[in-house]
């Protein structure tokens, strides 16, 4: 990962080394960004949706960025379905680190701790950008 400042806000993941995760709900955060990742932009083209988990992998580092994209979002989207789209990508997230370290059957606790502790990590991320 570059040794400048981000551009968006990633959690301490110390379970794991070689293992970023990002979250930002600003389109213009999330290009800055993977310009400073030095992530070219024609790899970030794809449909519009409400939540993409974007998955970069560089000198055995591993970098998940969870967008969240309001635009694409209903209005009156409520907290309880916001966290719902945030549970459904942490699982992406857990199983993008296990295929990154090679475990093919996590103990069934072992994955309980881990997607606890990235939701909690990440809901905080999602409720200070509001």
């Amino acid at each position: 990962m570059s040794k400048d400042k981000a551009h968006i806000k990633y959690i301490h993941y110390h379970m794991i080394g070689g293992v970023y995760i990002g979250f930002t709900s600003s389109q213009k955060k999330f290009h800055k960004e993977c310009k400073r990742l030095g992530i070219k932009k024609s790899s970030l083209e794809c449909k519009p949706r409400p939540a993409r988990l974007w998955i970069f992998e560089n000198k055995g580092q591993l970098t998940l960025i969870l967008a969240i994209n309001k635009k694409y979002l209903p209005e009156n989207t409520s907290k309880v379905a916001m966290y719902a789209l945030i549970v459904h990508e942490v699982a992406h997230i857990w199983q993008e680190i296990c295929e990154h370290i090679g475990e093919d059957n996590p103990s069934p606790e072992l994955e309980a701790y881990h997607m606890q502790y990235l939701f909690q990590e990440l809901a905080e991320l999602y409720g200070r950008e509001k």
